[in-house]
């Protein structure tokens, strides 16, 4: 199945789950609740996340060349280690619309990645995985899930030069194009743009970044 096609199929899931969460922040907005809130709903929403999150990644790796053999299995963290090999999903960050809070869901610290465990959890341990579920965890979930469309849709377009599928890998060349023009010493230190990216959702902003060489 086409590259182009399958994300079409891929957003289809994910509205449908975006769209579930913005129901339930009608009663439990996350801009005035403590995210370690849990609930029911939070892991049904989590057993939705968990597999769109592992395919995304297995979407995004093969299209960016790389081999996966018939005779084992891959999961997440597979295809997580070789698409941050060169620290393109460690780096990525969005910005939730109601309260502008950023999120680093790839960011590798045991607090931002508990929401891998809690999705694990969840799937392999019932009831016991509720405990898990909060909404920090799904939060960032979902964060991780949108960041792969964010990525899958720069990756569709294509690279501005000369450059090979995988060099998408390399973080530092992906260039904020909000800030472009700007003395790079300067420009590394402010934040990206997030109100303009090519990628949209109803819950996040992204920064406006693209891909080229610098």
């Amino acid at each position: 199945m086409q590259f182009i096609k399958k994300l079409y199929q891929m957003k289809k899931l994910y509205d449908a789950t975006e769209n579930s969460f913005i129901h339930f922040n009608e009663f439990v907005p996350y801009h005035s609740n403590d995210w370690k809130i849990k609930s029911p709903k939070l892991a049904t929403m989590m057993l939705e996340v968990g597999p769109q999150i592992e395919s995304m990644s297995k979407i995004l790796s093969e299209e960016l060349g790389f081999k996966h053999k018939k005779s084992r299995n891959y999961y997440f963290l597979d295809y997580f280690k070789e698409l941050d090999s060169k620290g393109m999903l460690v780096n990525q960050e969005v910005m939730l619309k109601e309260n502008n809070k950023i999120l680093q869901p790839f960011k590798k610290t045991k607090k931002q990645n508990e929401w891998w465990l809690a999705y694990t959890t969840v799937k392999h341990s019932m009831p016991e995985g509720l405990e898990k579920c909060t909404l920090n965890n799904f939060l960032n979930a979902l964060a991780a899930l949108s960041s792969l469309h964010h990525i899958a849709h720069i990756v569709k377009i294509g690279p501005m030069s000369n450059l090979g599928p995988k060099d998408f890998l390399d973080y530092t060349l992906w260039h904020d194009s909000a800030q472009e023009g700007i003395d790079a010493d300067v420009d590394s230190e402010l934040r990206p743009n997030f109100e303009s990216s090519w990628w949209r959702t109803k819950l996040f902003y992204f920064p406006s970044r693209r891909f080229m060489l610098i």
